[in-house]
C-alpha cells in the first residue's frame, strides 16, 4: 500500500498544472512560432538566383588547353649614340707636342676618379638605412649606409707623388666621381686622408648634368671636360652654376662663364694641360685623348692582391726566423774568433779583384710584380707629360705606347689608349679583341712605365709601399 505524505504540499499534480500552461498559449514561443498567432518578427526575404548556364566553349579551344603568351613587351628605345669630339679639339689634338723643360711653365690638370679606378667598394648592403634623432629638433632622419672601401695598391705612394712640393709646384689634382654626395665624401676622406684638402676640387654625381630620373638609377655618363676648364677658375663646381650660387670668397652670382674672368691663372687649364684617369672608356668621349684608360680594380684583381698579400707575409716571417739564426751564428762566430783569433785569420791568397763581375749560382731571377702596378705606371706618365706642351698630342700620337723605348722603330705607332693607327678612340663598344690591344694590356709597355715611376718615386725619396690590407 503506497503511503501518501501529507503536508503543505500534499497532492499537487505537477504535470497537470504543466497541461494548464500548455493550453492557455502564455509562453512567447508559442505566440511566435503558432500558425494561428499574430508575427512579431518580419523574416527577411531569401534571395534568388539565377540558375547557372555554363557558356560552352569555342570550336578552336577544345581539347587540351595551353596557358596564353603575355604580350609582347614594349621594345627598349634604342640608346643615342655616343657623344664625339668637336672638330676643334681634334684639331688640337693634331697639333705637335714640344718637350718643354721647366714643367711649372706649363701646369697640369689631374681629374681623379674614384670607384674602380683608385679603390673597388664593398658590395651594397641589403640593411635599412640607420636612423639617428637630432638633438635640436629631435626628429628622426636616416643616414644612407656607407660601403667599406678598399684602395688600390700604391695609393700610399700615389698619394705622397701627387701632393709632394716638387709636383705640386706643376699639378693641379681634382676628383670627379659619378657616386653621390654622401659616397663621394667618404671616399675621398678614406682615400686621401689628410691630403684631401690639398685637392682643387671634389665633384660628385650633381656635376654631371643628369635628370632627376638619371641621377635615381645606373646609366652612362659622360665627363664633359670643358665644365672644369671653365669653372675651375671660378671656383665653381656644375652644381653650384645650375643653382646660381656664389663662391665662398665672391658675393656675386655668376651669369656667363665665357665672359666672367679675372681668375687665378693656376687653375686656367685646357686641352693641353689636362689628363684624365679612368677606368671606363666612354667617360671621355668629349676629350678622348686627354684620357688615359686603365684597368678597373675589381674583384678578381683584388684577390689577387690579397694572396700576393698572404704571400709576401709568410715570406717575411720566414727572412725574420732567418735573420735571427743569422745573427745568433755571427755572435758566436765573434765570440769564438776573440777565443782563438790564429784559427779565423783572413786568407790571403785570393784577392778581392777575383770576385769582380762573378754571380751567384742560385740567385732567383726578376719575378712579377706580386701587385696591381696601375697606379706606379701612371706615376711614370705623369712623370713624362710634366714635360710635355700638349697633351692631347701627346697620347694622340702614341705617347702611351712610350716612344722612347724605341725611338727608331720603323713600324706605324700605336695612337691614343689602344694599338688602333687611326685616330678614333676607343669607346665602350669596343670589342674584346681590340680590348686586348690597350695599352695596359702589352707586358713590355706596362715594364716600361712601372720603371718610370719607381724612378721618379726615388727622386722624390718616396717609399714605394704597395698599402694592401685586409
Amino acid at each position: 500500500m503506497q503511503r501518501i505524505r501529507r503536508g503543505k504540499y500534499s497532492g499537487y499534480n505537477y504535470w497537470r498544472e504543466y497541461d494548464r500552461e500548455i493550453q492557455r498559449d502564455q509562453y512567447p514561443w508559442r505566440q511566435c512560432y503558432a500558425t494561428d498567432a499574430p508575427q512579431r518578427f518580419s523574416r527577411r526575404p531569401s534571395p534568388t538566383y539565377e540558375p547557372y548556364e555554363p557558356k560552352p566553349f569555342p570550336p578552336e579551344s577544345r581539347g587540351r588547353s595551353y596557358p596564353s603568351s603575355p604580350p609582347p613587351s614594349p621594345q627598349k628605345p634604342a640608346e643615342a649614340e655616343p657623344p664625339k669630339p668637336e672638330p676643334g679639339y681634334i684639331a688640337l689634338a693634331e697639333q705637335p707636342s714640344i718637350r718643354i723643360n721647366d714643367p711649372a711653365s706649363s701646369r697640369k690638370l689631374l681629374v681623379l676618379d674614384l670607384n674602380g679606378t683608385l679603390l673597388i667598394r664593398a658590395p651594397r648592403s641589403h640593411l635599412p638605412y640607420r636612423g639617428h634623432t637630432s638633438r635640436a629638433d629631435s626628429t628622426a632622419t636616416a643616414d644612407p649606409r656607407l660601403r667599406t672601401v678598399y684602395p688600390r695598391p700604391y695609393i700610399p705612394a700615389f698619394r705622397a707623388y701627387l701632393f709632394a712640393p716638387e709636383t705640386r709646384a706643376w699639378l693641379d689634382t681634382m676628383v670627379w666621381s659619378s657616386a653621390q654626395p654622401h659616397s663621394v665624401d667618404d671616399m675621398v676622406s678614406r682615400t686621401f686622408a689628410d691630403y684631401a684638402h690639398e685637392l682643387v676640387a671634389v665633384w660628385d654625381r650633381k656635376s654631371l648634368g643628369l635628370t632627376q630620373e638619371q641621377y635615381h638609377r645606373k646609366t652612362t655618363t659622360t665627363k664633359d671636360l670643358s665644365k672644369p676648364w671653365k669653372l675651375l677658375p671660378l671656383g665653381l663646381s656644375p652644381a653650384q652654376l645650375e643653382a646660381g650660387t656664389s663662391t665662398p670668397n665672391r658675393d656675386r652670382k655668376v651669369t656667363n662663364i665665357d665672359t666672367d674672368t679675372g681668375t687665378p691663372s693656376s687653375i686656367a687649364h685646357s686641352a693641353l694641360t689636362t689628363l684624365l684617369l679612368d677606368d671606363s672608356p666612354h667617360k671621355a668621349a668629349l676629350q678622348p685623348y686627354n684620357h688615359v684608360y686603365i684597368p678597373e680594380y675589381d674583384r678578381p684583381r683584388r684577390q689577387r692582391d690579397l694572396a700576393s698579400l698572404v704571400v709576401k707575409m709568410s715570406e717575411q716571417r720566414v727572412t725574420e726566423k732567418q735573420k735571427k739564426e743569422k745573427n745568433k751564428h755571427k755572435e758566436s762566430e765573434r765570440i769564438a774568433v776573440s777565443l782563438t783569433p790564429d784559427l779565423y785569420a783572413p786568407d790571403l791568397s785570393i784577392s778581392d779583384g777575383e770576385f769582380v763581375g762573378m754571380t751567384l749560382t742560385g740567385a732567383p731571377r726578376a719575378v712579377e710584380e706580386p701587385f696591381d702596378v696601375t697606379l706606379l705606371t701612371v706615376i711614370g706618365i705623369l712623370d713624362e707629360i710634366k714635360h710635355q706642351s700638349n697633351v692631347a698630342a701627346w697620347i694622340r700620337a702614341g705617347g702611351l705606347w712610350g716612344n722612347e723605348i724605341d725611338p727608331g722603330r720603323s713600324e706605324e705607332i700605336p695612337m691614343g689608349n689602344d694599338a688602333r693607327t687611326s685616330s678614333d678612340p676607343v669607346t665602350a663598344t669596343a670589342c674584346e679583341e681590340l680590348l686586348s690591344s690597350i695599352w695596359f694590356n702589352d707586358s713590355p709597355i706596362v715594364s716600361y712605365w712601372v720603371a718610370r715611376g719607381r724612378k721618379a718615386l726615388r727622386e722624390l725619396r718616396i717609399e714605394a709601399v704597395h698599402g694592401v690590407g685586409g
